[in-house]
């Protein structure tokens, strides 16, 4: 459930496709395979769909992808100054979140009418794909502590090369070392997916009864970007991410930086060709 909504403000994190370009108009296409994975629609409902992501895309193209460009400088420039702390690392946080707040206060007037229309089957339809993929996680949970210990090690080092280029010898072994110290309660983390997923649809049914502020605000509990509706576990987990990532970018030599800040400049430009393609 999450996977999608984040579709919505992070369309910047598709640089890991080949081209940013490629993968933001294949938004369309990835979104209609998302939902087909979840809910069966009909004819008409997938028409409905389509067009309303259309226009969706339409207004975020026009409109928020000029905010993306803008929050990639903010980060290049505090790259470039060796500024990039804890503080700015927030408020590029909270640049992001406030986008996609905008994208899914647009979106929910656009999916009221295809939500209005879901039967009581198809409901029910979600929501067992959705406690499918819940049980089908926690299976995956049951290993050993070394595997997921390695698993963590593994997420964080290449989310960190996505947004970086490759990592140094030094950082890896740093992002590993970090990683695998991580304060992670699996049992509390079942729990708060299970909530967020519980606020998903909740959200998803305001819109379908036109409720859409109360959706907005659902959907953004679900996706985690409501900061003091966090439980202490959350927030600590994520400061020791945020904190971690800001030590192994301390360990980038001038040549990394410039190769990442070059890298950064690069996603602008094409999120900026992308906008005046509209």
């Amino acid at each position: 459930m999450r996977r999608v909504l984040w579709i919505l403000g992070l369309a910047v994190l598709l640089s890991a496709c080949s081209s940013l370009r490629l993968g933001y108009e294949q938004l369309p296409r990835l979104a209609s395979w998302w939902v087909d994975d979840y809910v069966d629609l009909d004819r008409t409902q997938q028409a409905q769909f389509d067009r309303a992501w259309a226009q969706w895309q339409a207004w975020h193209r026009r409109e928020e992808l000029p905010r993306l460009q803008a929050l990639l400088a903010q980060a290049e420039q505090g790259l470039k100054a060796g500024s990039l702390d804890t503080r700015a690392l927030a408020a590029l946080e909270a640049g992001l979140a406030q986008s996609v707040e905008r994208s899914l206060a647009h979106l929910a007037p656009l999916a009221t009418p295809l939500l209005a229309s879901l039967s009581p089957a198809q409901w029910t339809d979600l929501q067992r794909a959705i406690d499918e993929r819940q049980a089908r996680w926690w299976r995956e949970q049951q290993g050993s502590e070394d595997a997921r210990r390695r698993a963590r090690e593994k997420g964080f080092t290449r989310s960190l090369a996505r947004w970086t280029g490759d990592l140094s010898r030094p950082q890896e072994a740093l992002a590993r070392e970090r990683a695998a110290h991580w304060p992670v309660d699996l049992v509390a983390w079942r729990a708060q997916r299970e909530q967020r997923q519980a606020q998903a649809v909740a959200g998803l049914r305001d819109w379908a009864a036109g409720q859409q502020s109360n959706g907005v605000r659902h959907l953004m509990l679900a996706l985690n970007q409501v900061p003091g509706a966090r439980s202490a576990s959350e927030q600590a987990l994520r400061d020791a991410v945020a904190a971690d990532a800001l030590a192994v970018v301390a360990l980038a030599q001038a040549e990394q930086r410039r190769a990442t800040a070059q890298r950064w400049a690069e996603w602008r430009q094409e999120l900026g060709r992308l906008h005046v393609a509209r």
